[in-house]
């Protein structure tokens, strides 16, 4: 039968193995490649229904861990009728660590800039792929990582969509608009005799005003 400070010693050297193991969490890092699938759904602010037919644009500045979109380029993809896009790349690098008590998986996102637009909306401002809120929305599969990219657009204000659909004013024919700092006079009146235009009270009438006493 084994003796009691035996006994002991063996827990405490156990314990103690047990206890460096939890403060150190020894482990392996390690680095790969995978797959990567985005999908891009564009909705309405404030129904929260997709937008149809919305377009996507993409810039990039160059460089990147996947093998495509490594080239500076900027060009656009449209979504589908639910106002869904999805984009694949391949071979991007991914990376982690493995131990007893963690396993943690990351991926090198595409470098590039994004924003949504479609007719009757706002664009949505450009956003960072390779960015921390994207990264934390990422889920792991084998050889192939997921994500989703929620767009929302808001409808141009109708004081906007106004102003941008007006005609311009226009001014009639024998009258010409001139800037205010020309003159008190905002209006330059064309007679066809320039005589006319020299006698003061022929060009009161004309402007509305009240002619000059006659000396």
């Amino acid at each position: 039968m084994a003796k009691p400070w035996k006994v002991a010693l063996a827990c405490l050297v156990v314990a103690l193995l047990g206890l460096t193991f939890l403060l150190f969490d020894y482990g392996s890092h390690w680095v790969g490649h995978t797959d990567l699938r985005a999908v891009f759904v564009v909705t309405d602010a404030d129904s929260g229904r997709p937008v149809p037919s919305a377009a996507i644009e993409f810039r990039s500045e160059g460089g990147g861990f996947c093998a495509e979109d490594r080239e500076a380029s900027l060009y656009s993809r449209q979504a589908d009728a639910s106002g869904k896009l999805v984009r694949e790349w391949s071979d991007c690098m991914c990376f982690g660590t493995k131990s007893l008590r963690k396993d943690t998986f990351a991926v090198h996102l595409p470098w590039l800039w994004f924003r949504a637009s479609a007719p009757g909306y706002v664009a949505s401002e450009w956003a960072y792929l390779d960015g921390q809120p994207y990264h934390r929305a990422l889920k792991r599969g084998k050889g192939l990582a997921t994500l989703h990219v929620k767009l929302s657009l808001r409808r141009t204000p109708p004081n906007l969509a106004l102003q941008r659909t007006r005609p311009a004013a226009q001014v009639p024919g024998n009258i010409k608009a001139i800037p205010r700092r020309a003159g008190p006079l905002s209006l330059v009146v064309r007679r066809r005799r320039q005589n006319d235009c020299l006698r003061p009270g022929v060009l009161l009438r004309r402007l509305g005003g009240w002619p000059l006493p006659r000396g």
